[in-house]
């Protein structure tokens, strides 16, 4: 068997022999140097950055899709699996994005086209359009290089069977794909390299070792080298994968070794092909299931072996014979798996799920609003390998799955690791479920209200000088990321002026907003920006101008949720928009996060790990750290882009699938971004936040500069009515924002653009104060008041303060609803109605019965006012 790199171009596909191809071009190694994270995230300005790059490649989504696949995948004969690679016995596809109930997800599909060996057109997406491949000539001599390799020329490391295949990006193992070398998979609990002419080496995550100004690193225990009799394994090949799961295979002519990863497991499973398989120590202290000491050669199907302080398990069939040549067992089996256990003691129980090797992983959600929850189903298909009956295996779990959630499973006791994520605990089985509450989104809040009595009242003319004042300004960035926060910046004040009942002023805003996505959304031949461009070759596609390496899909959730965000409160007012365009506003939000697996256009939820529970912004991921993530907050509008767009588009599994994500990212960036609870960050870590998450690493610094407002406000930008999780919290929110202080012995009004990314995470917790600031500012002539985002933050901060906090205990049956405590005349609740007819909206208390009811019109907003319980 001769293993192969397929390399798909273009539309030829390239195959092209393992030992071959190493480098085809100079572009193979020219990785950049920031590969992923969000570089240069400023905040709150214009356009700084408005050069074109080029590149895209998708097809059109055309036929429609009337499978009512749920996308829970059936338990049935593990058996059945084929080896085959790609789709095993149960396709990674499904269609997770509709719920666990089964309903039908019959949305269009539009089959993505791209021809980049032919002339460049237009592709119709509804009234919209694409391009039908990137622009050439658009860029700079190197990013030319770039783009040409990513279009035809760049190996992906992946078997045959994967040709055709959306290619997975931004994932803890993309690096794999692309990078021709030893590639570190930090699987949690162990870390996994794979090691060209070694094989895989496995190390367990054991504790935190400082590392300066980088903040802290993962260490690592001493390795243990797990390959084939007689091999020289060479590169990695992915050769499956699902929602988190990998496998991959590395050759060595007729022989082969075959890898699978399942996140969160203790355990690596490895299966050969034409050899058999042979562990490597440091040292070998050696254990039967009694705990007795073991000699050599030894027969059996478990041992527990002890190297450098950790232990682990090594599992094959009944009868194996384990023999020792110095460090190195040499075991008469062709399948082995190593689990990294707590001690000896365990060997036992670990023996018992060791044969369950995964095939696929996949999980569903189910919004239930009466309940104010999101379901979470997963499910594991495994084959035994020794051809017995057991399929339940030993899955792991971090904190945003285990804290504040509701599960359907036990943790088994005494069984934790270390990871950089806080405690990993376990539990056994193949399904299992994990509720999270869910208290609503709000498009939009109320306009502000002038307190009786209060200091630093609401002014209505100064809130309607401050959107007159900048209603002539309608430019926009011509890449995605600036390009796309004057999108929602325009999107807001539409709201504003909607609220406020100043029509001409919302139709001044509305028209800009509709231009500007008009021509976002639609390609004409001779445009070197503000267009989409298929890559036909991963199956994405990819927004022109570029900027922070968006060519090689760095930071796509960033840049295309501002665009999801916008088209979303575009739709909402204007039902036209949402017809025409609606399906390539859909289109652009698939490339980021494709809900629907039965699309088979895009990667499934690309810049999501479904695992971890956060998003990445490593397009081709990070050699030697996996993966990382600056902005949480750019992460979770993106979700909120794609609720949004699924409200304004009246396509509820779009929007449960932004709910979903919301939900659960939001439970994880107050674990690993913030850390509230003080469990998860080491014990010597000196800050409130980490402002980069690495997955074996969290540092205090930003790719884009020093000071300490960066790393703070990276994580509180674009602010909008969506971003009251930050505050869940408010005693460590004020907190958070008093250290910030501290650290910059300054205060807010010297830091130019980013003084009102301050103000607008402020008034979340305490509006008093920043409506005062802002009287102040304005009475002095600030610079501060003339940028263009003091406007969000004197309409949300009066607003705010009229609302009160939010009431976490209670929620609506309405997705797009609030409540809030008010300000003592009861409690406000907000509810958003984006129906044809009026709505009657619940509210509920958590863990209790419906506290009242009431309607809301059709197309409105509504604020009711009432004491509740």
């Amino acid at each position: 068997m001769t293993q192969k790199i397929t390399e798909i171009a273009g539309n030829a596909l390239l195959t092209i022999a393992y030992l071959a191809v190493m480098c085809l071009t100079v572009a193979c190694n020219d990785a950049p140097t920031n590969n992923g994270g969000d570089t240069d995230s400023q905040a709150g300005e214009t356009d700084t950055d408005k050069a074109p790059d080029s590149s895209s490649d998708i097809d059109t989504f055309s036929d429609l899709d009337t499978d009512s696949d749920s996308g829970a995948i059936t338990d049935t004969n593990p058996d059945a699996y084929s080896g085959s690679g790609a789709d095993s016995d149960v396709d990674t596809g499904g269609d997770a994005d509709t719920d666990t109930k089964g309903d039908a997800d019959t949305e269009k599909i539009t089959e993505v086209k791209g021809d980049c060996e032919g002339k460049i057109v237009p592709v119709a997406v509804g009234g919209g359009s694409y391009a039908s491949c990137p622009i050439p000539g658009t860029l700079g001599e190197d990013d030319e290089v770039i783009l040409q390799s990513m279009n035809s020329s760049r190996p992906i490391y992946m078997t045959d069977a994967n040709i055709g295949r959306p290619i997975p990006t931004n994932d803890w193992w993309t690096a794999l794909l692309v990078n021709d070398g030893n590639e570190k998979l930090f699987a949690y609990p162990a870390a996994l390299e794979t090691v060209n002419g070694t094989g895989v080496v496995i190390r367990t995550m054991t504790d935190w070792d400082y590392a300066g100004d980088n903040g802290f690193h993962v260490v690592q225990s001493a390795p243990v080298r797990v390959s084939g009799a007689g091999m020289s394994p060479g590169n990695a090949l992915a050769d499956d994968w699902a929602d988190w799961l990998l496998r991959f295979v590395m050759p060595d002519g007729d022989m082969a070794m075959t890898t699978t990863v399942l996140h969160g497991s203790p355990y690596t499973w490895f299966e050969f092909k034409g050899t058999t398989a042979e562990a490597t120590f440091e040292n070998v202290d050696a254990y039967d299931e009694a705990g007795a000491a073991v000699t050599f050669p030894y027969t059996g199907g478990a041992l527990a072996v002890v190297n450098d302080g950790i232990a682990y398990g090594l599992f094959a069939p009944k009868n194996t014979v384990f023999s020792k040549d110095g460090n190195t067992l040499q075991i008469t089996s062709d399948s082995l798996v190593v689990a990294t256990m707590k001690g000896v003691a365990d060997l036992t129980l670990f023996a018992q799920y060791a044969a369950a090797v995964p095939r696929n992983s996949e999980i569903s959600w189910d919004y239930r609003p009466a309940e104010g929850k999101v379901n979470t189903h997963w499910q594991i298909v495994c084959e035994n390998l020794h051809g017995l009956g057991n399929v339940d295996t030993l899955q792991g779990w971090i904190p945003h799955h285990y804290k504040r959630t509701a599960l359907s499973f036990e943790l088994l006791p005494k069984l934790e690791w270390f990871t950089p994520r806080g405690t990993l605990k376990v539990s056994a089985g193949h399904v299992f479920d994990i509720t999270y509450p869910f208290i609503g989104i709000l498009p939009k809040i109320a306009a502000p209200e002038v307190l009786d009595g209060a200091a630093n009242a609401y002014q209505p003319t100064r809130m309607t000088q401050l959107l007159d004042d900048y209603r002539g300004h309608t430019e926009y960035g011509g890449d995605t990321y600036w390009g796309g926060k004057d999108l929602v910046n325009y999107a807001k004040y539409m709201n504003f002026a909607f609220e406020l009942g100043n029509t001409e002023l919302f139709n001044t805003y509305h028209d800009t907003l509709r231009a500007a996505m008009e021509d976002w959304y639609t390609y004409t031949p001779g445009e070197k920006e503000h267009l989409f461009a298929a890559y036909p070759r991963w199956k994405a596609l990819v927004g022109m101008g570029f900027s922070y390496w968006s060519q090689e899909f760095t930071d796509h959730h960033f840049h295309y949720g501002y665009h999801t965000y916008a088209a979303g409160i575009l739709g909402m007012y204007d039902a036209d928009f949402a017809a025409k365009y609606g399906e390539m506003a859909t289109l652009v939000a698939k490339e980021y996060a494709n809900y629907n697996r039965n699309d088979k256009n895009f990667p499934f939820l690309r810049t999501f790990d479904i695992w971890m529970g956060h998003s990445y912004a490593g397009g081709l991921g990070d050699p030697g750290s996996g993966n990382n993530q600056e902005s949480s907050s750019e992460a979770m509008q993106s979700w909120t882009g794609l609720f949004l767009l699924g409200v304004a588009t009246k396509n509820p599994v779009m929007r449960d699938a932004g709910i979903f994500g919301y939900t659960v990212e939001s439970r994880a960036v107050a674990e690993y971004w913030f850390d509230r609870d003080h469990e998860n960050f080491p014990s010597e870590w000196t800050h409130e936040i980490a402002s980069v998450v690495r997955n074996d690493h969290i540092g205090y610094w930003t790719y884009f500069g020093d000071e300490p407002v960066y790393k703070h406000g990276i994580q509180w930008l674009p602010i909008a009515p969506s971003f009251y999780y930050l505050v869940e919290d408010y005693d460590y929110a004020a907190m958070e924002y008093q250290s910030l202080l501290d650290e910059a012995k300054d205060d807010e009004a010297n830091w130019g653009t980013w003084a009102n990314v301050s103000f607008g995470y402020a008034q979340l917790f305490d509006a008093a104060y920043v409506v005062q600031r802002l009287d102040e500012l304005w009475d002095a002539g600030h610079d501060v008041m003339k940028e263009n985002t003091a406007i969000l933050n004197y309409y949300y901060a009066h607003s705010n303060r009229a609302l009160g906090h939010v009431d976490w205990s209670k929620y609506t049956d309405m997705p797009t609803g609030l409540v809030y405590e008010g300000t003592g005349k009861g409690h406000r609740i907000s509810a958003y109605n984006p129906g044809d007819g009026p709505l009657k909206v619940t509210v509920y208390a958590r863990g209790g019965g419906p506290l009242t009811s009431f309607d809301v019109p059709a197309r409105s907003l509504l604020t009711h006012t009432e004491k509740l319980k």
